[in-house]
């Protein structure tokens, strides 16, 4: 951790975009970590913190019983279309999101 914030602060990233994905295992500490990244904003670096649930379709759409239940798991549960077009596209033109 303290590697990334050294590398964040250290380097001249004010016209860089970073998008820094965190994954691990139920009580692994990914909350915490993204919760420390905060300290960016501390920092005047404009920074989000997104949850992966922002990118899920809501049950009624997962679980429609019109297909078979994979093609939902593949193809419905995510909100692909969401994070591309109001999260990247705006953060790659230099937008404000949410």
């Amino acid at each position: 951790m303290n590697r990334l914030f050294n590398k964040l602060i250290n380097e001249d990233i004010s016209n860089k975009i970073y998008i820094i994905g965190i994954d691990g295992l139920g009580g692994s500490g990914k909350s915490t970590l993204a919760n420390s990244l905060k300290l960016l904003q501390n920092l005047n670096y404009p920074s989000y913190i997104l949850h992966i649930y922002y990118f899920i379709h809501p049950k009624f759409i997962r679980y429609n019983n019109s297909k078979e239940e994979w093609y939902y798991y593949y193809n419905i549960q995510w909100r692909y279309d969401y994070l591309l077009n109001e999260i990247l596209v705006p953060v790659k033109n230099g937008d404000k999101i949410l």
